[in-house]
C-alpha cells in the first residue's frame, strides 16, 4: 500500500510550535517587568526588530565581501546559539527591579 503525503492540517500541527515560543518570551517580560512589563516588552522589541532590520544588511555584505553563503549562515546561527543560552540564564521570578 502506498504511503500518503501528509495533509496542510498536519503540516500546520506540527509547524504551530514554531510560533509558541515567543509567547512565552512575552510572558517573561510580564514576570520579570512586574510594574514594568511594558518597558521590558519595548526593549526586547526594539532589540529584536534591530537585529531584523540589520541582518539583511549584514548579509548581503558578508557575501558581497566573501562570495560565498557559509559565513553569514554559520554567524546567524552563532547568534542564535548565542541567544537561547542567554535566554537560560534568565529567571522568570526573579524582577529586574531587585
Amino acid at each position: 500500500m502506498p504511503s500518503t503525503p501528509p495533509s496542510g492540517a498536519g503540516l500546520g500541527w506540527f509547524f504551530r510550535g514554531s510560533r509558541d515560543p515567543p509567547l512565552v518570551a512575552w510572558a517573561v517580560t510580564i514576570d520579570v517587568g512586574e510594574d514594568f512589563a511594558g518597558t521590558v516588552s519595548a526593549l526586547m522589541n526594539t532589540f529584536g526588530q534591530t537585529g531584523g532590520a540589520l541582518s539583511p544588511i549584514v548579509f548581503g555584505v558578508l557575501v558581497q565581501w566573501t562570495g560565498r553563503w557559509e559565513l553569514p549562515f554559520l554567524l546567524a546561527s552563532a547568534v542564535l546559539v548565542g541567544s537561547g543560552l542567554l535566554w537560560l540564564k534568565i529567571d522568570p521570578e526573579k524582577s529586574v527591579l531587585t
